[in-house]
């Protein structure tokens, strides 16, 4: 949600490919948007899918600021969460601050990983649920349950364990 609010409208140096071959720059709530309808995913939180759904209404609007709209947003419920997503706790100093390789920059190398850390929590909250039905008396007395149950668990985890290997991280 911090990267639709402040850089929704920024465009992402990750491409799509067009059919003829070429390839288009896409924004940051496009390439969210798509990506999580791809999956059939949403966010949970209601004010999370009213800045999304808002964000692709806007996301074509010439001179649309993603910060300015939902800093001035009319509930303000999404009002103050954009604030409390904007506002920098820490501040550098100006020489460090030089160093640094500002995110809108990089939004290529952020918004891909973000995504897929979303992704990943989804699948670990939806196999807790899943190992827990094990244990539960219907599929202890009914074998053909129980496989099916064991099935969708390993096929989490064969998703869980792809997800981490595209995320580079250790399986």
């Amino acid at each position: 949600i911090k990267a639709l609010i402040q850089h929704g409208e920024k465009i992402v140096c990750y491409v799509e490919e067009e059919k003829g071959g070429g390839e288009i720059p896409i924004s940051v709530t496009e390439y969210i948007s798509t990506d999580l309808k791809q999956d059939s995913l949403q966010f949970q939180n209601p004010v999370h899918r009213q800045i999304l759904a808002e964000a692709e209404a806007h996301m074509h609007d010439r001179g649309f600021c993603a910060e300015r709209y939902f800093l001035a947003h009319p509930n303000p419920t999404v009002s103050r969460l954009a604030a409390d997503m904007l506002n920098e706790h820490y501040r550098l100093s100006k020489s460090n601050e030089q160093l640094l390789v500002k995110d809108e920059e990089r939004l290529y190398a952020l918004i891909p990983p973000l995504l897929l850390d979303f992704k990943r929590g989804i699948l670990e909250v939806d196999m807790k649920p899943t190992l827990q039905q094990l244990n539960q008396p219907e599929a202890i007395q009914n074998p053909k349950r129980a496989m099916e149950i064991m099935t969708h668990y390993k096929d989490l985890t064969e998703l869980l364990r792809d997800m981490a290997k595209r995320a580079g991280d250790r399986v």
